[in-house]
This record gives C-alpha cells, structure tokens and sequence, in this order.
C-alpha cells in the first residue's frame, strides 16, 4: 500500500500531492502583482471527425486589482484569518 503525502491550499481549499508531476507544491511562487486572478477561457477539444488535440485560451483576464471590491474583501478576510493561523 502506498501513501501520498497531500497540501491543502489555505484559500480555495484544493489538495495536491506534496510531489506534483515532479514538481514540490509551493505557496511562494507566485507573482501577486501579475497573476491572473480572474480567467475567462475558451475551450476547444477533440470532437468526432476533428484532428487529435485541444486547445485552451484565455479570452479575458484581471488582475487582482482590477477584482471587484466584494472579492477583494474576501480576499483580505482570508489572508488574515490565514495570518492568525500561523501565530
């Protein structure tokens, strides 16, 4: 029996293995500044009769400031509540 080391990601609550796709998880990596908060994204796949492959992409983006003002709140909320947790 084999057993998987799991982290559980403080804000949106998603469980990844400790070794991702040979990858360590990390919660530092991210650019703050840059990320792309909020993604409209458009999908195309395989479908009967069409070439092997999909395709993925991204048709809007926001980045943290430009998220509205209730997301942003919730957002702070919980980098507090996330910053109590650690003392």
């Amino acid at each position: 029996m084999k057993e998987i080391e799991y982290q559980q990601c403080p804000f949106c609550g998603w469980c990844r293995p400790v070794q991702y796709g040979g990858r360590e998880v990390r919660f530092d990596k991210v650019d703050p500044e840059n990320i792309k908060a909020f993604q409209v994204r458009r999908l195309s796949g395989q479908r009967i009769g069409e070439p092997k492959g999909g395709h993925i992409e991204i048709i809007e983006s926001k980045t943290l400031k430009q998220l509205p003002g209730e997301i942003k709140n919730q957002i702070k909320i919980q980098c507090q509540k996330i910053l109590d947790a650690l003392e």
